[in-house]
């Protein structure tokens, strides 16, 4: 209730000169409390060297422990074996503040003293005004207990820490605690660095840079006619194919037009039979215009059969690949590269594929 007032009382705790003279404890007792292994070999040489009074030999070997250990990382619980206390004596002399707290609850019990490890809270944080306790304010702290005293706890840190970057204000931190001399350190100094290079040199080196990303689109960019027209003849051969024979004649003549248009042969506008007036006599090329024109507008319109369709692929085949080793091999490589038919198809009555726009004044071949 509000104005109450309260008082609370605590006993001081006992002095060093106090403990040195209480009586040793009962060992019946206080059984589960001395219960521990050997000492390792630190810790035995250690009493070894001490008098035979319990405190005197618990200060001995926290003494011997606070003069070499560093303490590292979150007081986490875990076992903490006789290797692991030999270890921060005589080893790396790392361990955790559990570590530390455990290993001289360890000495206590060698030592002759009954021992348990206390946990609690050793402080509040002032956060805009409000009384706070968090996880770092976590303490862990050796208790001993010795005749006509009860259990006093033995509070103390250890003199070297870890230097630890973090910045969580969880993370516990005791500025009485020095560093240790192995300290990692993020260190970070901006600073402007001068470029002394020529101007040439940096545009030639940017260029470097940027090369294989410009050639691999170039490359694209250039190959893809030849993609495109693949995928074109493709496409027509199976819409020809579920279309009849007459469409599959006009496909493979289409195709030669489609080769002629890309390699500047001819008019677009020209019949199967007068284009046979602009090339190089030939008895196949004849073969199959006059196979188209049947099959297109004679007497195979209606008769036409796959034998026919088979046919005018083969002349076509053989055609185009003699079209090819005619030219030289620089029009060859413009040829396939040549966007001229996919542009101006020669018939827009079969299908044709849709990447590049085409004119809307684009003709429609008489022989489709």
């Amino acid at each position: 209730p509000a104005g109450l007032t309260y008082t609370v009382t605590l006993p001081k705790y006992p002095t060093g000169a106090q403990l040195e003279a209480a009586p040793h404890a009962d060992t019946r007792k206080f059984k589960e409390f001395l219960d521990i292994p050997k000492p390792p070999p630190a810790v035995a040489d250690i009493l070894a060297h001490t008098p035979d009074n319990p405190w005197l030999r618990l200060d001995a070997l926290r003494s011997a422990l606070n003069k070499v250990v560093i303490a590292t990382g979150p007081g986490v619980p875990r076992d903490v074996t006789t290797a692991r206390v030999q270890k921060m004596l005589v080893g790396n002399h790392e361990g955790s503040p559990f570590d530390i707290v455990a290993a001289e609850a360890m000495f206590a019990r060698w030592a002759g003293v009954p021992s348990r490890i206390g946990f609690g809270f050793d402080g509040i944080n002032d956060e805009d005004g409000k009384k706070t306790v968090r996880p770092k304010n976590a303490a862990q702290f050796l208790e001993v207990n010795f005749a006509g005293y009860g259990w006093v706890p033995i509070i103390g840190a250890p003199p070297k820490a870890k230097e630890n970057l973090n910045t969580d204000k969880n993370a516990k931190f005791d500025p009485s605690i020095a560093p240790s001399g192995d300290v990692a350190v993020e260190l970070k100094i901006p600073i402007e660095v001068d470029n002394y290079r020529a101007l040439y040199q940096q545009i030639r080196a940017l260029l470097l840079n940027v090369s294989p990303f410009v050639l691999l689109a170039l490359l694209t960019y250039l190959g893809a006619p030849y993609v495109q027209k693949t995928r074109r003849l493709s496409k027509r051969r199976k819409w020809a194919e579920a279309e009849g024979p007459v469409a599959q004649i006009a496909v493979e003549y289409a195709e030669i037009r489609e080769l002629a248009s890309d390699l500047g042969v001819g008019d677009p506008y020209d019949t199967p039979l007068e284009f046979l007036n602009r090339v190089v006599e030939d008895d196949d090329h004849t073969e199959l215009a006059w196979l188209t024109t049947r099959a297109l507008y004679g007497d195979l319109n209606a008769a036409a059969t796959s034998e026919h369709a088979a046919a005018a692929r083969d002349l076509a085949e053989s055609l185009r690949k003699r079209i090819m080793r005619a030219q030289p091999f620089q029009v060859r490589v413009f040829g396939i590269l040549s966007r001229a038919s996919l542009a101006e198809p020669y018939s827009d009555e079969l299908p044709n594929v849709r990447l590049l726009r085409r004119r809307r004044n684009q003709h429609t071949a008489r022989t489709a």
